[in-house]
């Protein structure tokens, strides 16, 4: 099963709520974790090197790619979580190229047999809408703001999306039912952002401990999304 988290609107929280998922999946069995935004290594307090390969090298590779180099570049997030870092590949200079190779990328995850999440960011570049047309469901991730709805309402994954996850925010006038009448999706889960959320991605510490305002819904929404699937299972 393959899961993408995506956000219309930069700022919204879908890295952190992308490497939760993959944190509670990881907990149940082997997972991996598939970093198209560029932030996965920093919330999950590993750190970043900006030099070093990653997902999006290994798509410029186009018909050079292979699987096994796929491999060489996973990092051991936890001891049953894979991270596929992001790289600092620029796909300005060769996009056709670049996309050529997703359908092999995502055949390889898929072949791993296990939950694999994956955070398109924004998914504002070809790569991240085309990985998303491979994938079995796509979490588009809001809060319930009227810029970030615009900007959903428009956007050309929130048709193809199974759910939306709402990040409530006091104040907001807008709610669970209001946002998805607007984009007609349903609410697949609704949190609440929290300062003791911030504070331990702050201190590199969401790997180890999942706050609870976060990991209850979260918990719940990984049960939905992998619904059926046994995590330490290989196809």
């Amino acid at each position: 099963m393959l899961v993408g988290f995506w956000t219309p609107k930069g700022g919204s929280g879908v890295s952190v709520l992308a490497a939760t998922a993959a944190i509670l999946a990881a907990r149940r069995g082997p997972a991996s974790f598939v970093d198209l935004a560029g932030d996965a290594g920093a919330v999950l307090g590993l750190g970043a090197d900006p030099a070093a390969a990653g997902v999006r090298d290994w798509l410029a590779l186009g018909d050079d790619a292979g699987i096994a180099s796929l491999d060489r570049i996973e990092i051991t997030a936890t001891p049953t979580l894979a991270l596929l870092p992001c790289g600092g590949s620029s796909l300005a200079a060769a996009a056709a190229d670049v996309t050529s190779a997703v359908p092999a990328l995502v055949a390889a995850l898929r072949r791993r047999g296990h939950p694999v999440v994956v955070d398109l960011g924004t998914a504002s570049d070809p790569v991240a809408r085309e990985v998303a047309d491979g994938l079995d469901a796509l979490v588009c991730c809001v809060r319930p703001c009227y810029l970030a709805l615009r900007r959903a309402m428009v956007h050309p994954l929130t048709a193809a999306s199974t759910g939306v996850v709402v990040i409530d925010e006091v104040g907001r006038a807008l709610g669970a039912r209001e946002i998805a009448s607007i984009l007609e999706v349903p609410v697949l889960a609704k949190l609440t952002a929290r300062p003791i959320v911030a504070r331990t991605v702050d201190a590199g510490l969401l790997a180890a401990r999942v706050p609870d305002p976060l990991a209850r819904p979260m918990h719940r929404l990984v049960d939905r999304l992998f619904a059926g699937v046994d995590a330490g299972a290989a196809r």
